[in-house]
């Protein structure tokens, strides 16, 4: 049985993002690869490369076509196939006719900084958390030379690979397994980073800034995003337990203290872009996505609240520039 090989995948990635000197890629790849999630073989949808077309993502729908076509006997073995892999937490994608509108519309975040994004002609990009890669078919249709996606969750990575099966290979857009804890270990840098979704899920959002910002080159941006609280600029919600039913949420700031870690990091100038209050317009349960979402997340008696009795979830977007 055919199966896609991680361990050529990554490597190949690496001759496009190189690790720092010194650094053994066969072991490095050998260390992400002992997950126990990789034990198990993934068997490619196509068992040779088929002729495809790039994303048209007009409609902010991310596109895939191949020349196989879409008779319907295809378009049901497509539908198992993604189906494996739920739950989809971001999209949309339509993969030869077949909808995956994931948890998550996507679009609706991407249209709060799409206008502000700088010209990505040639550039590099990278997005931290990129879950399945959303993001970086909308980045690469921007023209950007080369688009890295990173995520540590097994799924994200396999999702990633099954939509990369639809792409004109070699392909400008890629996916490492890691972390942003990893990043010092890559020798790239980048003109453009997308941090979004992130900073509350960890323990020290201003190391994870510092981290990012070094692998920023000269008048880099990054794009970053995080739920926020009302407040001032000293005002920052640490939860006792459950912030909206995740247990991984630590440091929720207000606009005025995101802005202040941001300077703290050395970041010179920042612009905030949006402040937004999350709806079931934007996240929401879908054929696609777990039994569960923001709805299930709020009291239930005052959707200002989440079932914990905090501030519902705000989201603001900054640009910040070194």
């Amino acid at each position: 049985m055919e199966v896609i090989n991680y361990k050529d995948y990554l490597a190949a990635v690496l001759t496009q993002f190189p690790l720092r000197p010194g650094t053994d890629p066969s072991g490095w790849i050998d260390g992400i690869l002992a997950h126990t999630a990789y034990k198990a073989p993934m068997v490619p949808f196509f068992q040779i490369t088929p002729e495809v077309s790039p994303a048209q993502n007009s409609d902010g729908w991310v596109h895939f076509s191949s020349i196989v076509g879409k008779s319907e006997s295809h378009q049901e073995l497509v539908r198992r196939y993604f189906q494996q892999l739920m739950p989809w937490r971001k999209g949309p994608f339509q993969i030869d006719g077949i909808p995956i509108d994931a948890e998550w519309d996507c679009r609706v975040k991407w249209n709060r900084f799409e206008s502000k994004l700088p010209d990505l002609t040639g550039q590099t990009v990278l997005d931290v958390g990129a879950n399945n890669g959303y993001y970086l078919f909308r980045l690469a249709e921007k023209k950007a030379v080369r688009v890295l996606g990173i995520d540590p969750h097994p799924l994200y990575f396999k999702q990633f690979l099954a939509l990369n099966q639809w792409l004109p290979q070699p392909s400008n857009i890629q996916f490492l397994p890691i972390g942003y804890e990893s990043l010092p270990q890559l020798e790239s840098q980048f003109d453009l980073i997308l941090l979004m979704g992130i900073l509350y899920h960890e323990k020290n959002p201003l190391l994870s800034l510092q981290l990012i910002k070094e692998k920023l080159k000269t008048k880099g941006k990054l794009i970053v995003e995080s739920i926020v609280i009302p407040g001032d600029a000293s005002t920052v919600l640490f939860p006792r337990g459950r912030y909206a039913q995740m247990k991984n949420v630590y440091f929720i700031p207000s606009v005025g203290a995101l802005e202040s870690w941001l300077f703290k990091t050395g970041f010179k100038s920042v612009e905030l872009l949006s402040v937004s209050t999350t709806n079931s317009d934007e996240q929401r349960v879908t054929p696609w996505s777990s039994a569960a979402s923001l709805d299930d997340f709020l009291d239930p008696q005052d959707k200002s609240k989440t079932i914990e009795g905090y501030p519902a979830p705000e989201r603001a977007v900054m640009i910040a520039t070194i």
